[in-house]
């Protein structure tokens, strides 16, 4: 596939003076984090690239400033997630059905508008959130200093924007939202008892560590 430029997912690198770095997960609400961080940091993260990619990319050029930066991301149930993620690549081109995405997770899928999912694995939520070994390989340990659940979002953002020292607020717009799902609103008639517990060992590590559940 033939990538195009798609300046909205250019990778910025943080500078010195921000307050904090926001780690994008896709498919979750990080279009709507970003846009109601911009004001305070501009050139917060945009991409989707990892917590690992970016602490080693301002380590070459800021050296000891990812460490006093408040890092955060968003987390989404992994089932959820995964049926946003196939919506959102149907919509931009992607024709396989939701069994064969599913099974395709084994490599980078990439499209021209997720230039940046080339530093990650987008099936995996762990690979924006942990570091990498000497010998390449992922770890558990986990690199930013806050994690919220979308699924929390209001809470969760607002102690994010207490911490980079913005008020509090009531309710946020959600931006990006393109999908409604059919199945009731909700994501669990896409499954059949297979893919399900194929998602379970695929997310094993996110579902564990955050509590989720089909």
């Amino acid at each position: 596939m033939k990538l195009k430029s798609h300046s909205k997912y250019t990778y910025n690198v943080p500078q010195p003076n921000q307050k904090g770095i926001h780690i994008h997960i896709p498919k979750t609400a990080g279009v709507c984090v970003n846009n109601y961080l911009k004001d305070i940091a501009p050139e917060m993260v945009l991409s989707h690239a990892t917590a690992d990619f970016v602490r080693r990319r301002l380590a070459d050029r800021f050296p000891g400033v990812w460490d006093k930066m408040f890092k955060f991301a968003f987390v989404r149930n992994p089932w959820d997630r995964l049926v946003s993620l196939w919506l959102f690549h149907q919509r931009h081109g992607y024709r396989g059905d939701f069994n064969t995405f599913l099974r395709g997770s084994s490599i980078r899928l990439v499209s021209e508008y997720s230039i940046d999912l080339i530093f990650n694995h987008p099936f995996d939520q762990r690979s924006f959130l942990c570091g990498m070994d000497k010998s390449g390989q992922m770890t558990n340990t986990v690199l930013v200093d806050f994690i919220g659940k979308m699924e929390n979002f209001t809470d969760d953002f607002n102690y994010i924007r207490e911490k980079l020292g913005l008020e509090k607020k009531e309710t946020f717009i959600k931006i990006n939202s393109h999908f409604k799902y059919k199945y009731g609103g909700e994501y669990r008639g896409f499954y059949n008892k297979e893919q399900r517990e194929f998602v379970a060992g695929l997310c094993s590590w996110a579902i564990e560590k955050f509590g989720y559940e089909f």
